[in-house]
């Protein structure tokens, strides 16, 4: 069982926190797919939901997703 704890991160700027949120958003997908077939996001409104889609599109392993199981 996980700690249900919140879990606090800090980075050093906005530019960091999109690139490494991007990075996690991908993992999260893949595990979502590989467990339930489809996920699920969402996001918040505004600069940094938009900068964190845009920070997902230039991951490298971005092609390893298959988007169309991704429901945002």
């Amino acid at each position: 069982m996980t700690d249900p704890s919140p879990l606090l991160v800090r980075h050093p700027g906005p530019s960091r926190l999109v690139t490494v949120t991007g990075g996690r958003l991908l993992a999260a997908a893949l595990d979502a797919i590989a467990a339930r077939g489809e996920a699920h996001v969402a996001l918040t409104g505004g600069s940094m939901g938009s900068a964190v889609l845009a920070a997902l599109a230039e991951h490298p392993a971005a092609d390893a997703v298959d988007w169309s199981l991704v429901h945002f």
